[in-house]
């Protein structure tokens, strides 16, 4: 039995439809070039209250009841970060290593060419730092002449620019993410090759129109509709696509043509109209509109069905349910015409 959990994608329609909603592709990314920065911002804010907060606790006692109060791990930490900070300040490369010298390691360090090693080394270890750790080095550093006292101040609201480039990077690909996965996880027709690929509808071919209106009008870009379907327009295509019904029926000595409107017909009714119109005029076939009665429609002989598909708006299982009732009667799914 035919599944309804379909996933069929045409990878060249999916980035032409995204392309017409730039707008709100731009929309999306926008915001989040305003939220990231403001969260990163925000983070910020924070941490250097917190900062500020362990510095002037820590400021407020001697230096020796500093050290006292860090636990074990802390003050291993804080003390090993101050003998590099020393050895990276004495800076004696002018100095050749003295294996006698108890204290000439430290001055080979910085001569030999570990140095690179040695301060990436301790960029990672600052890096590792509790903000009280940090506090308590910055203190050390301070009371040593190593660095100006400078107590933590609180940071302020702002900005940044390259938050901002990466918030809008990201709300773009959020996006085209979050778009992708809706077109996977959909249970409507996404393309025209569902038909034939998929469920083995003859395809007699893509009309379309523009016919948004609202927050859809909004979504989709005419000016690129436009020119992503100038071929399949319903001013050029209704006639070519007409002419292959026409020829199927004669084929298959059709003589009435039910056309059943799936999805959402009043999504696309301008397009349905139009080519019921011009399906009407076929001669030796009468057509009519299944409505609500569709399979009363099918008792009389050399009955056919045309199923009009509303892309994103037909579900594969409505197509599915119409094929079978169509097979319970013995009648033949003459194909569909996409509209887009």
């Amino acid at each position: 039995m035919q599944t309804s959990n379909i996933v069929n994608i045409d990878l060249k329609m999916y980035f032409r439809s995204l392309m017409e909603q730039w707008k709100a592709v731009a929309a999306v990314a926008v915001i989040l070039a305003l939220i990231l920065p403001s969260l990163m911002s925000i983070k910020e804010i924070s941490d250097s209250k917190k900062a500020k907060k362990a510095y002037d606790e820590l400021r407020s006692v001697p230096v020796e009841t500093m050290i006292d109060n860090l636990s074990d791990t802390e003050r291993q930490n804080v003390v090993t970060a101050f003998d590099q900070e020393l050895i990276i300040s004495r800076n004696t490369s002018d100095l050749v290593f003295d294996p006698t010298d108890e204290g000439s390691m430290d001055k080979y360090i910085l001569d030999s060419n570990n140095l690179k090693t040695f301060m990436n080394n301790h960029e990672a270890l600052l890096n590792t730092l509790t903000d009280r750790e940090r506090s308590a080095l910055d203190i050390l550093m301070a009371d040593s002449g190593l660095k100006e006292d400078t107590p933590v101040t609180v940071a302020s609201f702002h900005l940044s620019l390259k938050w901002m480039a990466a918030g809008f990077i990201l709300g773009m690909i959020l996006y085209a993410f979050c778009y992708l996965a809706a077109i996977v996880f959909s249970s409507k027709v996404q393309n025209p090759r569902a038909l034939d690929e998929t469920l083995g509808i003859r395809d007699f071919g893509t009309v379309s129109e523009y016919e948004y209106k609202g927050f859809s009008f909004f979504m989709h870009c005419k000016l690129l509709y436009r020119f992503h379907n100038k071929k399949n327009d319903i001013s050029v295509a209704a006639d070519r696509v007409v002419s292959s019904v026409k020829a199927a029926c004669s084929y298959n000595d059709v003589k009435k043509l039910v056309v059943v409107s799936t999805g959402e017909p009043s999504l696309y009714s301008s397009k349905a109209g139009k080519l019921m119109d011009k399906l009407g005029k076929m001669e030796g076939v009468k057509v009519i509109s299944a409505g609500d009665d569709m399979e009363g429609q099918l008792l009389e002989d050399n009955t056919s069905v045309l199923i009009l598909t509303g892309a994103n708006k037909t579900r594969y299982e409505e197509l599915i349910r119409i094929r079978n009732v169509c097979g319970y009667y013995d009648r033949k799914v003459l194909g569909g015409i996409y509209l887009i």
